[in-house]
């Protein structure tokens, strides 16, 4: 990751310490599992350009206003690191990972 991005990201969390406040610990909970509306945290994505991207992190992060401030430095920083898929030709010769030639 670039350091400007890293730079980014310190002062995004520094600004933003301490806004998300976590259950005390209770000996009488059975369970801390906050059930959401939502179900877009776990799926598959799939995007190719950083206007993809963007559009999928504001979807899921609509309602987090302190997530809203960072997604741009998120889908820079993301696509500058994505790799695409490489696609091969038919005249490539792959290999099986466990077959040795000597």
């Amino acid at each position: 990751m670039e350091s400007k991005e890293k730079g980014m990201f310190h002062d995004w969390s520094v600004r933003n310490i301490g806004n998300y406040m976590y259950h005390s610990a209770n000996k009488n909970t059975k369970s801390y599992f906050v059930q959401h509306n939502s179900n877009k945290s776990i799926v598959e994505y799939g995007f190719e350009t950083i206007m993809d991207f963007d559009t999928e992190l504001r979807c899921m992060w609509e309602r987090d206003v302190y997530m809203e401030e960072i997604v741009k430095t998120v889908a820079v920083s993301t696509m500058k690191n994505y790799k695409r898929k490489v696609v091969r030709t038919e005249k490539e010769v792959v290999l099986d990972e466990f077959i040795y030639t000597f």
